[in-house]
């Protein structure tokens, strides 16, 4: 559900797309597990040593809930500059993060809202300045957001309890979206809002029973938030089989054929020779009759935006007949190929990094010290590999791109030079 996510997905080749995304599916547990492993320790092996920041005093809990365990154990072991380093390291995470999130939600507003129920013959221009606005306004309401939970006094932990509850519902959902034809509208409207109702509800009720009341700390406990996102995750699931099998119905995904491309001109001002249907920018022909030779009602029909009603109306039935996709056979043979390969990954990533290790050690079970080394052990093995593969393996794999980059750049600065000595 990461917005970031969707956005490299949907501007990269399959061949790249379905390997990497794989690939970092199995070294993201790097994050939580191997760093949290490390760091913990870490900080556990040398708060009652002299070189610990803040000794005596050993870490608290409202610091561990702060997220203040790595930046403690940086400044101790690897002084100043290693904390400066994590600033800049998350602040460039961050804003990359953001930057993906707000194109994804501007063109949710402005395609999906706006010039879907708000004004369907919206020029490109208008809807545009319409993204624009949402940009502005979804960076205020993340401060603004962010703001609210410091003032709340909510944690760290808070929040990562917290989000997948919010961001869980629409999983399920999505992928029915994407990948079952039978999943109606009001299933994929409806299934995600009961889905977050049912998780929110699962989560507040378990806080107020094992906390005793509702606050800040109540709602941090582990539990509540791991039984909410459960039911988060799940249920929608049943929700949209449900719905869509109460009332089916049928989606043609060759409407996707007839999307228009939003470009720069407002296309009322400079209309085009021809209006194309496109998918992903690649055009292909509707129709040879110039705009010289249409009626001026046909132009500005032509060159009028449709709305998704429109899209969706039975008269399109047999325009979508005559649509011609875009993709050869041969490419989507091999598109169809990397959807085979990209399920069978799922379901095994799924049932090994969520089933069949972590879930039997959910039990009262102490570590014994072989465990807990081969633990370790492990955990930094992972780590490392997880390094190679986003920060070697990139470099290696771009490095024809990286080169020629660089070469054209020292040309340009060699050129540079020559003619500052010629004006010399």
């Amino acid at each position: 559900m990461d917005t970031a996510f969707w956005q490299k997905s949907f501007a990269s080749d399959v061949n790249s797309t379905v390997p990497a995304y794989d690939l970092a599916s199995i070294v993201i547990l790097a994050v939580p597990w191997c760093t949290g492993t490390i760091i913990g320790l870490s900080a556990r092996a040398i708060e009652n040593n002299p070189v610990w920041v803040l000794y005596p005093n050993t870490l608290t809990e409202q610091q561990v809930n702060s997220g203040m365990v790595m930046p403690y154990v940086l400044k101790s072991l690897l002084g100043t500059g290693a904390t400066e380093g994590l600033l800049v390291l998350i602040f460039m995470a961050i804003t990359s993060t953001v930057s993906s999130s707000m194109i994804a939600v501007s063109s949710i507003i402005s395609l999906d809202f706006y010039r879907t129920y708000i004004n369907p013959t919206a020029s490109d221009k208008k809807t545009l300045q319409v993204s624009h606005i949402g940009v502005v306004f979804h960076g205020a309401f993340m401060a603004g957001f962010a703001l609210m939970l410091n003032y709340a006094g909510a944690t760290n932990n808070w929040s990562t309890y917290f989000r997948p509850i919010i961001a869980c519902p629409g999983i399920f959902p999505m992928m029915l979206t994407i990948l079952w034809s039978g999943q109606t509208k009001a299933a994929a409207i409806l299934s995600p809002v009961l889905g977050l109702i049912s998780g929110v509800t699962t989560w507040l009720v378990l806080s107020w029973h094992w906390g005793g009341a509702l606050n800040i700390q109540t709602t941090q406990q582990q539990l509540p938030g791991l039984y909410g996102a459960i039911v988060s995750f799940f249920s929608p699931a049943f929700f949209s089989v449900a719905i869509s099998l109460a009332r089916p119905s049928r989606f043609d995904w060759r409407i996707f054929l007839k999307l228009d491309l939003i470009t720069e001109k407002d296309s009322t001002q400079s209309p085009p020779q021809s209006t194309p249907t496109s998918i992903a920018g690649i055009a292909t022909a509707e129709t040879d009759i110039s705009d010289n030779e249409k009626r001026p009602e046909q132009i500005a029909n032509s060159h009028k935006a449709p709305s998704t009603a429109e899209m969706y109306t039975a008269d399109d039935s047999s325009d979508l007949d005559n649509v011609v996709h875009p993709m050869s056979p041969e490419t989507l043979r091999h598109v169809r190929k990397w959807l085979r390969i990209a399920s069978v990954f799922f379901v095994v990533n799924v049932a090994v990094t969520l089933v069949l290790w972590p879930l039997p050690l959910y039990r009262d079970y102490i570590f014994t010290r072989s465990f807990f080394g081969g633990w370790v052990t492990v955990a930094i093995i992972w780590h490392f590999a997880a390094m190679g593969a986003v920060i070697v393996y990139p470099c290696y794999d771009g490095w024809d791109s990286i080169s020629t980059s660089v070469r054209g750049v020292a040309g340009e600065l060699r050129a540079l030079l020559r003619r500052e000595r010629a004006k010399a």
